[in-house]
């Protein structure tokens, strides 16, 4: 026992009584006790003495009312034992009516506690009285305001939180108040909450012995709860990667309204940096609907009260002050050495006081190095399409299930609606309360209206395993109501899909085998596999490398890809929208006055912040920050800038008066090249102060990513802009590199890497196989109608990943992909292995199963090396781009473009196929009359060449009967065109209809070439040569139009297939090589930059096509 004997001078004989030796301590003051007193003052209790004894906390003063006097207050009435063990006898959540039966019985015992027939000692109520007079005094107030909490025997364990179980009064003044709430609390250990837990802890009904604990109230202005824990995701000091990590949620008045989830409050993120600085991670405004005060009157008590809008519109606390809980958080888990969960309050002179602290029961059993992804998800293509209702803060897991509305305010009208909950309903209510936790148990997932992440929902949810959406706005009954009614109509009961995970609620009747899935398997990462080569993680949302702690992985390279589309996103404005909101371009006189729909949603956005610039910059240096934070201070994080195309910009807040629609967006305005345009430079250098500040703030660790960088020339513009900026390579340890996913980076990656003096321009590069795949095969990666064709695999992609990192290996630059086909072929991420790829950077879902295929193709390669003697590695066959040489002669010849013919035929082939008799002999004779006009005017010194059809989709979906085959194409140039489309099962017998035109018109002497345009892969050369000899003209002569990356790549194979003659297509070429379309309103590439890179294509062409003997015919 840790208490002390403290009789002090002043004291009244009866007082001083009640503290002699021998006699029962029903009281004990704060300053008496320790936290091992627990059985004595119970968890609160305990708690509360223990935080006195910590160096620089506030603790406001009080005594307990010990589990003693509860014990003698039982003993005094040897019936109430009786009458309280005959109401719970027998009782199992496996009875029936089980939520009514509990509440009957809670009802009738507290009652029966409560009444006059249930007399409180006199002895305890003589001690009570001098306990609080001696704490008026104190005070210098006669009626001192106290808060009158429950604390009982097995409440603020470390592995059971009976928290809130019990009642809590508020603003008790005077000493018979004070009596009777201390009545009060010991009737709410039989709340219908508290024997629903004790019944599921498995407790004995009067095992658990109750203290109370009356405290001085503060008079808060300002109040919240804190974890040493990011209660959202479970990171925490003890993944090894910062000293301590802080969430908070902060609001106006008393804190019941953020604990009961009537205000749903301002929420910050902390931790301590690598240089031992508390900076924030995160911060979000919350609603901060209503609030609890004190109520001024002689009965005390609270009152609930609308939030001021003026208060509504800023944070509740100072970064300051959020940094000083943090602190005190800290402390307080230094010194208990555990997660802890404390209550705060500022008073009126902005003093910080700490009113309670707990253990921490949800995350605190959790192994630091086991990373639980095995969860209930919504299906991703049922998310995609299903309506959302709802959207509000997060949890984890899903359910679907039918909606049952709790809205009641009376103790019998709420009853009888909790007692409607069946097993895995979805429960909606307005905010949740302890007295709705027996059917929060039965009901498969939560909705509230207003609340945060330590609203009670919240809390339940964690502690009950289930999908919660909280905070989704005020519309949320009355919009249920509506719902309802209209399901009510159709004979139906209205259902709703919990998608905690992405925070959203979906409409719709789905069942549950169909929605949802279980995903993923928990990782233990001291059994993953030793690895060589670096596997790290692509991440968009902090919250995601917050939930995936893998840094204590010695294979882990770190975050080899921050996209900032995320924090954009969170963002949701135009940057230049809020430049012009700060330049005052919105209001009366600017270019944008008549906006004023636009003007107040801005206003509504930034709100807490004094201007958009503020807004960006810091919301964007959080985020960066934020996943830096997950990362060990020797693990690199590359934050690659922004890279939103155009439509995406266009689809920001006010991005519609900034971007101009592009027809081919994928090759358009975006990039490096956006970023340094004088039109956005100034928001882009708001985006380098962000990366500037996350550095400050300790992570010295982030390195700089320039994203689609199409010449050597962009990028030393780009350069010299960041070193303009500040931004220098080995500044500061800062590092810089590009993302290698323009065809020309791999074309010519030395004039990318080294200056003119041969110096390194960049310290490492990324190879984005996505966007690299689809420019090399001109192919958008979202179009359906390609997706056979868009493979990593492709040996044109191959050869690419090879050039480039055997270059950039003896240069000395460091390499690294990301892109998702490791994630899905382990052939793939072995070939990058045996290429000597020094990481390789994925999704967390798929983190694992890239290791073991890493770790798999290293043993491989160990094992192959031992049976040869000396290690294995991939002959480099790159392609040496500068191979100059005298140019060939091309050959002039008369073209008849198959695009034009058909074109001039006016009528979509599919079309045609439906609506004509005879649709064969129509399309043949067209096109043999376009020959034949050709050879009639052609030159004699000019070939005849017949050119396939390489029109796009928009060209087709403008013939006639052409909207019913052609779906609007984001991206043409990247989609269903050239010999993707004639090789395709719906399309070959036209094409075979032009070849039949073709050997008629051979057939009548005239001598045409088949030149094959818009050929992307080897497989469709084979096919269309394989079609071509089916139609009986083997002999022939077949050329290839080289106008894809692809075919300048692999130009010995393409041209290597028996072909006799070849063209260059340089517009349509560079095109895909730069990713920059040429018929752009603004020029993407200097014309003298694009002079030279189709010097430098020429040049290796003409040599490769003389090598292989074929004819070059002129364009």
């Amino acid at each position: 026992m840790a208490l002390h004997k403290k009789i002090k001078a002043g004291q009244t004989p009866q007082e001083q009584d009640a503290e002699v030796p021998g006699k029962e301590k029903f009281i004990v003051g704060f300053d008496e006790v320790r936290v091992q007193d627990l059985a004595l003052v119970g968890g609160k209790g305990a708690n509360l003495g223990e935080l006195g004894h910590i160096p620089g906390l506030s603790v406001p003063p009080g005594f307990v009312v010990t589990t003693t006097a509860y014990r003698r207050f039982l003993e005094a009435d040897p019936e109430l034992r009786t009458f309280i063990l005959s109401h719970l006898e027998g009782l199992t959540f496996a009875s029936q009516d089980f939520v009514s039966l509990v509440s009957l019985a809670g009802r009738r015992i507290r009652d029966r506690i409560k009444s006059p027939q249930s007399t409180i000692p006199p002895e305890i109520i003589s001690q009570l009285s001098a306990a609080y007079r001696r704490l008026a005094a104190d005070s210098g107030r006669e009626d001192v305001p106290v808060a009158v909490r429950s604390s009982a025997s097995a409440e603020d364990l470390p592995d059971a939180s009976f928290a809130g179980q019990q009642d809590t009064y508020l603003n008790v003044r005077g000493e018979a108040a004070v009596v009777d709430a201390v009545r009060r609390c010991w009737a709410s250990l039989f709340t219908d909450r508290a024997i629903s837990y004790r019944l599921e802890k498995g407790f004995d009904p009067l095992e658990v012995e109750i203290a109370v604990v009356v405290q001085r109230m503060i008079r808060s202005k300002k109040s919240g709860t804190a974890f040493s824990v990011d209660i959202e995701t479970g990171w925490n000091a003890r993944h090894g990667t910062t000293a301590g990590v802080v969430y908070l949620e902060a609001g106006e008045g008393l804190g019941e309204a953020i604990v009961s989830g009537r205000q749903t409050p301002d929420r910050f993120l902390l931790a301590v940096s690598p240089t031992g600085e508390i900076v924030i991670l995160d911060k979000r405004l919350g609603g901060k609907e209503e609030m609890v005060i004190y109520r001024d009157e002689p009965g005390g008590g609270t009152q609930t009260v609308r939030v001021p809008e003026e208060l509504r519109r800023r944070f509740s606390i100072t970064d300051d002050q959020a940094r000083e809980v943090a602190r005190a958080v800290l402390a307080m888990a230094d010194h208990y050495r555990d997660i802890r969960d404390v209550e705060f309050a500022f008073d009126d002179q902005d003093r910080l006081w700490i009113t309670q602290s707990r253990p921490e029961t949800v995350f605190a059993v959790k192994a630091a190095g086991v990373i639980e992804q095995k969860k209930r998800m919504v299906r991703p293509e049922i998310a995609r399409t299903a309506e959302v209702l709802f959207t509000g803060v997060p949890g984890s897991g899903a359910a679907c299930g039918r909606v049952v509305l709790i809205d009641a305010k009376e103790p019998e009208e709420l009853s009888a609606q909790m007692s409607r909950v069946r097993d895995g309903d979805i429960l909606c209510a307005e905010f949740t309360t302890p007295d709705m936790v027996p059917a929060m148990k039965i009901a498969g997932g939560f909705i509230t209206a207003v609340g945060g992440t330590t609203s009670h929902a919240a809390i339940v949810a964690r502690e009950l395993r289930k999908p919660a959406v909280v905070g989704v706005g005020n519309e949320l009954l009355e919009r249920m109501r509506l719902l309802q009614a209209e399901a009510l109509r159709r004979g139906e009961e209205l259902t709703v899909t919990v998608d905690a995970n992405a925070g959203r609620v979906y409409g719709g009747r789905f069942p549950l085998d169909e929605v949802l899935v279980e995903t993923g398997d928990n990782v233990d990462i001291d059994r993953l596999p030793a690895i060589k080569t670096k596997v790290g993680l692509i991440v968009a949302n902090p919250a995601v490398a917050r939930m995936f702690p893998v840094a204590r992985y010695p294979g882990h390279y770190g975050v080899s890809l921050m996209r900032a589309e995320f924090a954009l996103a969170d963002i949701g404005v135009h940057p230049q929208a809020l430049l012009a909101y700060d330049q005052g371009e919105f209001e009366a006189g600017g270019r944008f006055e008549s906006q004023v729909q636009l003007r107040k949603s801005i206003t509504e956005r930034l709100r807490g912040y004094s201007s958009g610039r503020q807004f960006y910059v810091e919301t964007l240096a959080r985020a960066i920050a934020a996943i830096a934070a997950t990362q060990a201070p020797d693990q690199i994080v590359i934050y690659r800038t922004t890279d939103f195309k155009t439509n995406e910009y266009r689809e920001m807040l006010g991005g519609f008066l900034f971007e101009h629609e592009e027809p081919n967006p994928m090759l358009g305005f975006r990039g490096e090249g956006r970023m340094i345009d004088p039109e956005y430079a100034d928001v882009f250098r708001w985006e380098l102060e962000a990366f500037k500040a996350a550095r400050d703030m300790g992570y010295k660790n982030v390195a700089l990513m320039l994203p689609v960088v199409r010449t050597p020339g962009e990028l030393e513009r780009a350069l010299d802009f960041l070193a303009a900026e500040g931004l220098e390579r080995g500044r500061d340890e800062l590092q810089i590199g590009i993302m290698v996913e323009v065809p020309y980076n791999a074309f010519d990656l030395e004039s990318f890497l080294l200056d003119a003096q041969g110096g390194k321009r960049v310290d490492f590069i990324s190879i984005g196989s996505n966007d690299l795949t689809q420019f090399t095969l001109a192919t958008g990666r979202d179009n359906d109608r390609m997706r056979g064709v868009f493979d990593e695999t492709d040996p044109a992609v191959l050869k690419a990943l090879e050039t480039v990192i055997t270059t950039a290996r003896k240069l000395g630059v460091k390499t690294g992909l990301c892109g998702q086909r490791p994630s899905n072929d382990p052939a793939f991420a072995a070939k990058l292995v045996q290429l000597g790829i020094e990481s390789i950077g994925v999704a967390d879902t798929t983190y694992v199963q890239v290791i073991r295929a890493v770790a798999g193709a290293e043993a491989a390669l160990r094992e192959a090396a031992a049976g040869s003697g000396r290690p294995k590695s991939a002959r480099s066959t790159s392609a040496p781009p500068h191979r100059f040489s005298s140019r060939i002669a091309e050959l002039p010849c008369r073209r008849v473009r198959a695009r034009e013919v058909l074109t001039a035929l006016g009528r979509h082939p599919r079309h045609l196929a439906l609506t004509e008799p005879e649709p064969e002999k129509l399309y043949t004779r067209h096109f043999c009359e376009a020959l034949l006009a050709a050879a009639e005017g052609a030159r004699p010194d000019q070939a005849l060449v017949y050119s396939t059809n390489d029109l796009d989709a928009p060209g087709f979906r403008s013939l006639e009967g052409g909207a019913r085959f052609e779906s609007p194409d984001e991206n043409p140039l990247m989609g269903f065109s050239g010999m993707a489309r004639l090789t395709d099962p719906e399309y070959e017998p036209f094409f075979r209809w032009e070849l039949r035109a073709l050997k008629k018109a051979a057939g009548e002497g005239l001598p045409f070439r088949l030149e094959l345009t818009q050929v992307r892969t080897l497989k469709e050369l084979d096919r269309a040569l394989a079609i071509i000899t089916e139609e009986g003209l083997e002999d022939l002569p077949v050329g290839l139009e080289i106008g894809i990356p692809s075919n300048v790549l692999l130009a010995d194979q393409f041209l290597g297939r028996k072909l006799h003659f070849a063209s260059i297509n340089e517009e349509k070429l560079v095109r895909y090589l730069l990713a920059a379309d040429p018929a752009n309103s603004r020029p993407l590439v200097p014309a003298h930059e694009v002079r030279e890179a189709r010097k430098k294509l020429r040049c290796f062409l003409e040599r490769t096509v003389a090598e292989h003997g074929l004819f070059l015919f002129a364009q």
